[in-house]
């Protein structure tokens, strides 16, 4: 299996732009996969054809104007539409999943109390489950085109996803946890098969 992972980018210095992921998404993805996988960095179109699945990492913002914002921005719209084009799978983790929801059309809103904990309720199942947070923006509502599978206390959506683009998406960071939750592995699997 190949997986790509679309990177945050940073500027450490003035000028200067790197490309960076946490290492933990590695880890992550072999403890869903359990099978050898061949991680690849995407920064051109030109690589999804290789990839059987996408993960648009967190980090950067989708509002903010400074130039690794943009940069990030610009080529993770590229290569979301060039990866649905292609119909690879595609999980976004935060960043991930407000590029998706923006790139649709969807609505936010800024998140007042950015906490690193709290419940969301899988809607089909009316289950509570703890998540993390580090996201400054929540999405209000979603496009037509995906289902919510989660929420939050505020009613606002957590988790969302389109079986006809092959997309799950996340507000939370599976790979944050010092032990995998079966939970994200599971949701992995059940809207990504």
């Amino acid at each position: 299996m190949k997986i790509g992972i679309l990177p945050t980018i940073r500027e450490p210095y003035k000028k200067q732009f790197e490309l960076s992921c946490d290492k933990n998404l590695f880890k992550f993805f072999n403890f869903v996969f359990k099978k050898k996988i061949e991680f690849r960095i995407i920064y051109a179109e030109s690589e999804i054809k290789d990839i059987d699945f996408l993960v648009i990492s967190g980090g950067n913002d989708i509002f903010k104007k400074n130039m690794a914002d943009k940069l990030r921005f610009n080529l993770s719209k590229k290569i979301i539409l060039k990866s649905i084009s292609l119909k690879k799978k595609i999980f976004g983790i935060c960043y991930g999943a407000q590029i998706i929801a923006k790139l649709f059309g969807s609505k936010f809103v800024k998140k007042k109390d950015i906490s690193k904990e709290h419940f969301i309720t899988l809607v089909s199942m009316k289950k509570k489950i703890k998540v993390n947070s580090f996201h400054n923006y929540e999405i209000v509502k979603i496009n037509k085109k995906f289902s919510f599978i989660a929420i939050n206390e505020n009613k606002y959506v957590e988790s969302f996803y389109s079986k006809k683009l092959k997309i799950l998406c996340v507000m939370w960071h599976p790979e944050r946890y010092t032990k995998f939750k079966n939970f994200d592995k599971k949701l992995i699997f059940k809207y990504l098969k």
